[in-house]
């Protein structure tokens, strides 16, 4: 087994993320946010969103991350984290063939699940959209799963998120795997472009 891949298992066995950092460094990332985000373990709210190992800990994501929170609040989302209280979903351990450690992954989360507030679950991470949704079945209490993808496309549909200007720019856009091929999801970051005024190739 490659080296790296051992010591992300190592990471996910020990704190509970691939980055092998400090569980209470999970939320780091708010701090740059000039509004705070609830807990959702002390708030009730609608959305719980499970934000996930790499927009959570990844510098070169955390700007994604804080642009995801800020849409989310300026389109008024009713949203909470878990903090310090969300694991790594356990996707990739499963891919691996490590069913213990996914099980155990899945348990932590769970009992979180238990301790939270909220109605639905959305998350920015396509790995973790296929768990919540195919794979921890009941255990998240049967409530709905979305891609946030899916919640912008409702918003800006309903005139919920007033777009300002159009970009007018060339992009093209590449389909994640457990976005696209595994959970048929094509429409929703297509019309979120559209409304962008992006040109897709």
């Amino acid at each position: 087994m490659d080296r790296f891949f051992q010591e992300a298992l190592k990471s996910l066995t020990r704190y509970g993320n691939s980055f092998g950092a400090a569980p209470r460094l999970r939320p780091k990332w708010t701090e740059k946010l000039h509004f705070s985000i609830k807990d959702a373990r002390q708030d009730l709210v609608q959305y719980l969103w499970f934000v996930g190992d790499y927009a959570s800990y990844d510098l070169r994501v955390a700007d994604a991350t804080c642009a995801a929170a800020r849409v989310f609040h300026k389109a008024g989302l009713d949203f909470g984290i878990l903090y310090d209280g969300e694991y790594n979903s356990g996707n990739d351990a499963r891919l691996a063939g490590e069913e213990r450690l996914f099980e155990v992954l899945r348990e932590k989360n769970r009992r979180s699940f238990a301790k939270a507030h909220f109605d639905e679950i959305v998350t920015t991470d396509p790995h973790s959209f296929h768990a919540l949704k195919h794979e921890y079945g009941a255990t998240n209490g049967a409530r709905p799963v979305w891609h946030h993808t899916q919640i912008l496309s409702e918003l800006i549909l309903q005139g919920e998120l007033p777009l300002r200007r159009k970009l007018g720019t060339t992009v093209t856009y590449h389909d994640p795997c457990y976005l696209g091929r595994y959970n048929a999801i094509f429409s929703a970051p297509r019309k979120v472009m559209a409304a962008l005024g992006l040109d897709l190739v």
